[in-house]
């Protein structure tokens, strides 16, 4: 791994979790660890995966709604039949199946 693989990965991270709108305290759950140690993260890890898939997930929502930051916003707090639950408490699930889940409905969608 190199340091500029984390930077980057750091960089689009955060960039998608302020699109969205996110605290960061609602990014550090997303990725189970604290924010502040995000520039050191494997992307290879863990929390360097959730991180990808959270990225994954935003890419895709936001080429669905147009990059509507309000519409992204709203399907991020709204109950969505499609992945059984609210997108931003699934994301932040302590075992990644949530995220997962929500990533997979997205990238379903045509």
């Amino acid at each position: 791994m190199e340091k500029n693989d984390s930077a980057l990965l750091s960089k689009a991270f955060l960039n998608a979790g302020k699109l969205m709108g996110l605290t960061s305290s609602e990014l550090s759950r997303v990725i189970s660890c604290d924010i502040s140690q995000l520039n050191t993260i494997n992307p290879e890890s863990d929390e360097g995966l959730r991180a990808t898939y959270f990225i994954r997930s935003y890419e895709k929502l936001y080429g669905l709604l147009s990059g509507d930051k309000e519409e992204i916003k709203m399907w991020m707090k709204g109950y969505n039949s499609g992945t059984g639950g609210i997108p931003l408490q699934q994301i932040q699930e302590q075992d990644i199946s949530g995220l997962t889940q929500v990533l997979k409905y997205l990238e379903a969608m045509p």
